[in-house]
C-alpha cells in the first residue's frame, strides 16, 4: 500500500495596491480570509459604535442628573438664605419687643415713684398708648416670622414626590 502524501498548492501573489507579496494555499482561502478580515472590521467598528452609543447615553444622563443636582442645590441655598435672613429678623424683632417693654416699664416705674402714694397709671396716657401700639406690632410681625418656620418646619416633614 502505498501512502499518498496530500500536498497543498501554495501560491505567490503580488498586491498592486499595498506592495506587498503574499503566499497563500490558493485563491479561494485568500478571498476568505478577506472577507473574515472584513467581517471582523464590520463587527469591531459596530461594536465600537455601540460602546461609543451607550457612553454617549451615559454621558447624556450624567448631565441631566447633574442639572437636577444644581437646580434642587439652587433651591436649596436659595430657602436657607431665606430662612437666615427671616432668623436674624425674628431676633431683631424680639429684641426690639424687649427694649420696647423695658422702656415701658421705666416710664410706668418713674412714674409712680414720682408719683409717690397717689401715683396711678392708666392705659389712658399718651406714652403707654404709644408703647402698647408699638408692641402690639411688634408682636404680630413676630407672630408672622414664626408662622414662617411653622410652615417650613411642616413642609420639611412631609413626603416628597
Amino acid at each position: 500500500m502505498a501512502e499518498e502524501e496530500m500536498t497543498e498548492e501554495t501560491e505567490t501573489t503580488f498586491d498592486y495596491t499595498t506592495d506587498q507579496t503574499e503566499s497563500s494555499q490558493n485563491a479561494e482561502s485568500a478571498e476568505n480570509s478577506q472577507s473574515s478580515e472584513s467581517d471582523s472590521k464590520k463587527r469591531a467598528k459596530e461594536t465600537a459604535e455601540e460602546i461609543g452609543k451607550t457612553i454617549l447615553e451615559y454621558i447624556d444622563k450624567g448631565v441631566e442628573a447633574g442639572k437636577k443636582g444644581l437646580k434642587t442645590a439652587s433651591v436649596a441655598l436659595s430657602d436657607l438664605g431665606d430662612k437666615s435672613v427671616k432668623s436674624i429678623e425674628l431676633q431683631q424683632l424680639k429684641m426690639k419687643k424687649n427694649k420696647a417693654l423695658a422702656q415701658l416699664g421705666k416710664y410706668v416705674w418713674e412714674s409712680l415713684k414720682e408719683g409717690g402714694e397717689n401715683a396711678s397709671v392708666t392705659s389712658g396716657d399718651e406714652k403707654i398708648k404709644y408703647y402698647m401700639e408699638g408692641l402690639a406690632k411688634l408682636q404680630e410681625n413676630i407672630e408672622v416670622h414664626e408662622k414662617y418656620f411653622e410652615e417650613a418646619k411642616a413642609k420639611n416633614k412631609a413626603p416628597k414626590d
